[in-house]
């Protein structure tokens, strides 16, 4: 608060960064805006987020049966050479159907969200975390996602998933989709 009172001495403080991520835990933006939505997010979850989307179950859960753009970067090292990352990210926005990206792309983001109004005009919002969630992944102690539920693919290879802080409440409030 410190921070923010020293950047923006005139504005009022309107609500916690956090509150963002309030839209993916109770579903809001999926159901309000079901079929206008993409999502940009590390490749690896993704990948499983695409895999979680032909269960029915979990469908219905997040309530639409798909995004319209699945805009992939690399999980790790995504900042490493940031003029590609933001080409290959700027054709596929170029392409895209979305009115509105809901993004979780770590650290890159500084460098790389304020950009991607030059490829596409549309409503990006950054959902940290709501990506991990979506793709089964998150902690039920992270802000607004403690009545959240984690899908899991029985027979998932997640090794390669960077889990962030999953294992603090892995297994509570779980469905393991077969």
């Amino acid at each position: 608060m410190k921070t923010y009172k020293e950047l923006f001495p005139e504005r009022h403080f309107d609500f916690p960064m956090e509150f963002a991520y309030s839209v993916v835990a109770n579903r809001w933006i999926t159901k309000k805006f079901k079929g206008r939505i993409g999502i940009i997010g590390g490749n690896k979850k993704i990948k499983l987020i695409k895999k979680l989307f032909e269960h029915k179950e979990y469908r219905d859960y997040v309530g639409i049966d798909g995004f319209n753009d699945y805009i992939s970067v690399p999980e790790r090292f995504a900042c490493d050479n940031v003029d590609n990352l933001e080409r290959e990210i700027g054709k596929k926005l170029e392409n895209s159907t979305s009115d509105i990206f809901i993004f979780g792309i770590g650290i890159s983001k500084l460098a790389l969200a304020h950009r991607f109004k030059k490829y596409k005009n549309a409503v990006y919002l950054d959902v940290g975390c709501g990506i991990s969630a979506l793709a089964g992944m998150t902690s039920l102690e992270r802000p607004y996602f403690g009545g959240w539920t984690n899908f899991r693919i029985n027979d998932y290879n997640y090794s390669e998933i960077d889990p962030i802080d999953y294992k603090d409440t892995k297994g509570m409030n779980e469905i393991i989709l077969y």
